[in-house]
């Protein structure tokens, strides 16, 4: 197994989903769940802790919930594995949605957000570099966004995950410049159409290197997901530029020994059929949010959009019912498809549903 890979704790475990700075959800959902500060965050019937990652970035107190997770994780009832969120951090990308908090810009949306101080920056560095890519026991796998089996399997050189997503990129940039294609595809974008235009055709060599520079960093595709060409749809904008790609559905090639919990994947806990989110790139959009996923019913998303509270807070919504932050209980053994309950930070316990494939 990749050296990145930790073990994950024995025993039953609550998964929590993406938390993005919602550091009063948090602990909601820590006391509904059981785990109280006077009893030194130990649960009364030994269940503990481990969080999909995007800890941080667009909520109102990123400090607080890093503070937080690493008190939880200091008295022995929390893991965590490393999100983009963290990983954009560690590359000291600066002006990614939300983390003005940490690198000390104040940004429009998020002007209210708690900022971190230098000594925290420090320690939360250092926390963000230990984090496991994954954490595995025989039963059950966590990951951020993606579980791919030959990429668990490689052998990096480099000693931390940002390291080798460095080192990857460097070796990936060089093979796209090669045959000239990285200098076709900048060509080919800079004569796209205005965002509110109708889309451009489909560019099967713009859709082959977006989709590599995805799926040949093995960092990236853990903590960002996997990216496929788009396949009878047409080229849509979003982040400020045409996608000719979209998020790959992976857990449908998953095999069926294996049990993956994953966050990063907006998925509405409101929805029976059809996710709230419009979003085309998203595989889960219209997915009922209480299914486990792929043919072996054997992978689920935790994460019901806690990272865009902020929106509904500016609207006056009911944000524990919209966007709940919410854990996923499991036993000591998980056995794919069966019922398991879900958590919510506002007390509600919702329960999946077995589907039949």
């Amino acid at each position: 197994m990749n050296p990145m890979c930790q073990a994950l704790f024995e025993g039953p475990v609550d998964v929590v989903g993406d938390v993005h700075g919602e550091f009063e959800a948090l602990d909601q959902l820590l006391d509904v769940l059981g785990y109280h500060a006077e009893n030194g965050w130990k649960h009364p019937e030994g269940r503990r802790l481990v969080f999909v990652g995007d800890l941080v970035d667009r909520g109102p107190n990123s400090p607080g919930v890093v503070e937080r997770v690493m008190e939880l994780a200091a008295a022995g009832v929390a893991q965590c594995v490393l999100g983009n969120h963290e990983l954009n951090i560690l590359r000291g990308e600066e002006h990614k949605e939300g983390n003005g908090w940490f690198f000390g810009h104040i940004e429009t949306k998020f002007k209210t957000a708690v900022q971190a101080t230098d000594e925290q920056r420090e320690r939360f560095r250092a926390f963000f570099d230990a984090m496991p890519l994954a954490l595995v026991r025989d039963d059950l796998r966590i990951v951020h966004a993606a579980w791919n089996d030959a990429t668990m399997r490689k052998s990096p050189t480099a000693p931390t995950p940002v390291q080798w997503y460095q080192q990857a990129e460097k070796e990936l940039k060089s093979r796209l410049e090669a045959d000239d294609l990285g200098s076709r595809v900048r060509t080919a974008k800079t004569g796209l159409p205005e965002e509110n235009s109708p889309p451009p055709s489909f560019d099967p060599e713009i859709a082959y290197y977006d989709s590599e520079r995805q799926n040949g960093n093995p960092v990236g595709q853990i903590t960002s997901g996997r990216e496929e060409p788009l396949v009878g749809q047409e080229p849509f904008h979003r982040g400020g530029r045409w996608r000719f790609v979209r998020r790959a559905p992976w857990w449908n090639a998953l095999a069926p020994d294996v049990c993956v919990v994953f966050g990063h994947y907006w998925r509405s806990i409101l929805a029976a059929e059809g996710g709230r989110d419009p979003d085309q790139s998203n595989p889960l959009a219209h997915i009922d949010g209480l299914r486990w996923l792929g043919p072996h019913r054997n992978a689920f998303c935790v994460d019901y959009c806690a990272g865009v509270r902020y929106q509904g807070r500016e609207k006056g919504m009911d944000l524990d019912r919209h966007f709940p932050l919410v854990a996923i209980q499991l036993p000591a053994v998980v056995r794919a498809g069966e019922n398991h309950p879900l958590v919510a930070n506002d007390g509600t316990v919702r329960t999946t549903r077995t589907l039949s494939p």
